[in-house]
């Protein structure tokens, strides 16, 4: 499959209003032909891969429940209130035993071993 690419960037030391176009024509995969053309156009720490690690997704997901149970406690009852009470117990149980039973979840669920869980 070709994928054709068409960047546009400034050269170091021309300039200001010059820029340079670059179209690529790459036999590949699309995240391939991505991954070529940063480091074409030099950008090396675009480069660098995100594994969403088990710490990432449990904070992703706490953050999704807090905000989850304000949206309820504002537009659904008053009484959601304790579920936002609820998560915060949970974190702050979970930040001084080391246990969160969403990282042994989502551990299961096969997300790569963070630093914190």
């Amino acid at each position: 499959m070709a994928i054709f690419l068409q960047a546009w960037h400034s050269q170091p030391g021309s300039d200001a209003g010059m820029t340079e176009k670059h179209i690529l024509t790459i036999e590949c995969k699309r995240d391939e032909a991505y991954m070529r053309l940063m480091a074409i156009l030099g950008w090396p720490e675009i480069l660098e891969e995100t594994v969403m690690s088990l710490d990432r997704v449990v904070m992703m997901f706490a953050g999704f429940m807090v905000l989850l149970s304000v949206l309820l406690t504002t537009f659904v009852s008053p009484l959601f209130v304790w579920f936002t009470v609820f998560i915060g117990v949970n974190m702050i149980q979970s930040s001084i035993t080391g246990f969160c039973p969403a990282a042994a979840f989502f551990r299961k669920l096969g997300f790569e071993r963070g630093t914190a869980f």
